[in-house]
């Protein structure tokens, strides 16, 4: 039964403690990057709980995960410093184990971000309730 599993409070709770980690910098959990973040921070994650449906038995969604590196000193991507925080986010989703919530990695794109001068892979996971 999924009943208070669907509660999207509870699965940012999940995504947050999964994910707590230096390796990703300060994690926030919303839909957007606070104004009151350190705009001189190195690393941010950001997890944003997309659309929950309620499947009758089961639910489903999507999270999308903004993993953002500051721009190495010439304004590039810094690939190192992504390449850590993808393979720390593919390693935690592929050993992740929770009664309700089983999640799978789906496609990355690339953004930017110009306020914080970060890079960013967005990560979106595929979410099953049970």
């Amino acid at each position: 039964m999924t009943g208070k599993w669907l509660n999207i409070s509870l699965i940012e709770d999940f995504f947050y403690t999964l994910l707590k980690s230096d390796k990703l910098g300060k994690v926030v959990v919303g839909t957007k990057l606070p104004d009151t973040l350190d705009k001189n921070a190195r690393r941010i994650t950001l997890v944003d709980i997309g659309r929950v449906r309620d499947r009758v038995g089961y639910g489903s969604g999507i999270v999308l995960v903004f993993l953002f590196s500051k721009s190495a000193g010439n304004g590039e991507k810094n690939v190192p410093v992504m390449e850590e925080m993808e393979e720390f986010l593919r390693t935690k989703v592929a050993e992740s184990r929770h009664e309700h919530y089983n999640i799978s990695r789906d496609s990355t794109y690339q953004d930017y971000h110009s306020t914080y001068d970060m890079h960013c892979n967005v990560v979106e996971i595929n979410l099953t309730i049970i």
